[in-house]
């Protein structure tokens, strides 16, 4: 089973312990693990203060960038890590963070469900 890891204070953490299971909304399978982290909450806020805040009146532009794709193998899925970062119009960065998603493969591909006839 996979298992989501978790971003905080600038690096990865692996999940830990049985965890919960995060379940496909359309087909009810288990597609992962999700498990609390035990984190240095301290380090976590130092790193947001590193962060520039915004203000009203601020212009801000997201940058996605893509920073690795991987197939889940006979799972019907893959997914998409992208580097975030959130920049002002002073090109000072205001959020800086990975997104991960998850992206479906198409009908029969991957162990992804065929397509349904609708005949």
């Amino acid at each position: 089973m996979h298992r989501v890891e978790s971003y905080m204070a600038g690096a990865w953490h692996r999940p830990s312990g049985e965890g919960r299971a995060l379940l496909d909304a359309a087909t009810g399978r288990t597609v992962a693990q999700l498990s609390p982290v035990a984190a240095d909450i301290a380090a976590s806020v130092a790193y947001g203060r590193d962060i520039k805040p915004t203000y009203p009146g601020d212009e801000i532009h997201v940058v996605l960038t893509c920073k690795r794709k991987t197939r889940m193998d006979g799972r019907g899925y893959g997914e998409v890590a992208w580097d975030t970062r959130v920049v002002n119009q002073h090109g000072d960065v205001n959020a800086a963070y990975d997104v991960l998603t998850i992206v479906a493969n198409a009908p029969g591909v991957n162990g992804a469900p065929a397509a349904r006839s609708h005949a």
